[in-house]
């Protein structure tokens, strides 16, 4: 039903039922049925009538645009310029005739009609009133809601495209450091780095993707890094099969992984040891990566680019749905927490 449907709807059936009332309940007994009918007959077409012609004028006017303050005063003395002119009608038309002369005429009664449909009209422009503010007001909520979705969207894009040259910018200093070295890794390492480039491009477009995909990239990832730190990087994946269905941000689990190797496991001589795992906690999924290591509280804090991004990205996802944490815990290892609602 269109805007304007429901207006004539409301306006026919609201005072309609007005009429209704006044046939049965407001008359002297003394009258006819045909007086009763064409009296109550004329109410109903004075009052749609004039209060239709008030509501062309106030949008005419603007008035819909003025504070609601302003428009109390405005609905008063338009009620009693239409209450005026629907009593003076109905004078004419019906009490006139029947008058000699004017100790006939009974002012009392015409003052209390007078009143009475001040009120009334008074009454209809305050609905009418109220429920056009009311629209305006769920208009301009579900503007600003479109509109944060849409700065929802220009944020996370803003992010992706901060990540991805992060990572390209990695990768390439892993393969820049087998060229000489070792040719044949370097062909191979470059050959991944292409596989991750076409994925981060394809799941650019999406805000999220399945697990199954994320720890797909998340193992080429490893494989190009293994390359180059041989046996100083070790892993472990303790991933809950039925996760894998579960959708999370792309490349998130393979930027904390990134963040591992290069904060952690580069720094340490030996080497250390990568471990991913997934799991179901209270209704929520649990994502883990720990590197050996050790993180300062500045760090820790989500001052550098990846982590920032991490909890920025949750953030517009997720709201307060979503957490991530990031410790150092025993043994000196770092712990990468994400709690993702499913």
């Amino acid at each position: 039903m269109t805007r304007k449907q429901k207006y004539w709807t409301c306006q026919l059936c609201g005072w309609g039922f007005y009429t209704v009332i006044l046939f049965f309940f407001a008359f002297q007994s003394t009258r006819t049925f045909s007086e009763k009918f064409y009296y109550s007959s004329s109410v109903f077409i004075l009052q749609v009538g004039l209060t239709h012609i008030f509501r062309l004028v106030l949008i005419r006017h603007k008035w819909l645009d003025l504070p609601i303050l302003k428009n109390i005063l405005r609905a008063a003395i338009s009620s009693l310029i239409l209450a005026l002119l629907i009593e003076a009608s109905l004078f004419l038309l019906f009490y006139l005739p029947e008058i000699q002369g004017i100790k006939d005429i009974n002012f009392n009664r015409l003052f209390v009609n007078y009143i009475n449909r001040s009120f009334l009209n008074f009454a209809w422009a305050i609905i009418y009133f109220a429920i056009h503010y009311f629209e305006n007001y769920n208009s301009a909520k579900l503007d600003a809601l479109r509109y944060e979705m849409l700065l929802k969207d220009f944020e996370l894009n803003a992010l992706k495209s901060q990540m991805n040259p992060h990572f390209i910018f990695n990768a390439l200093n892993s393969i820049s450091g087998l060229i000489n070295e070792n040719p044949h890794k370097a062909q191979f390492a470059l050959s991944q780095l292409s596989s991750l480039l076409r994925y981060s491009l394809r799941v650019n477009e999406n805000q999220t993707v399945s697990l199954e995909e994320e720890m797909q990239i998340v193992n080429d990832y490893l494989e190009l890094e293994s390359i180059r730190y041989e046996e100083r990087l070790k892993v472990k994946m303790d991933i809950d099969p039925s996760s894998l269905q579960v959708q999370v941000p792309p490349l998130m689990v393979q930027t904390l992984c990134e963040n591992g190797i290069k904060h952690g496991i580069s720094r340490l001589p030996e080497g250390g040891l990568l471990s991913i795992s997934s799991a179901f906690v209270n209704g929520s999924l649990k994502l883990e990566i720990i590197n050996a290591g050790s993180v300062a509280e500045e760090e820790a804090s989500g001052n550098g680019c990846g982590i920032r991004n991490t909890r920025q990205r949750l953030s517009l996802l997720y709201g307060t749905n979503a957490s991530f944490a990031l410790k150092n815990v025993s043994g000196n290892f770092v712990s990468a927490e994400i709690i993702i609602p499913v």
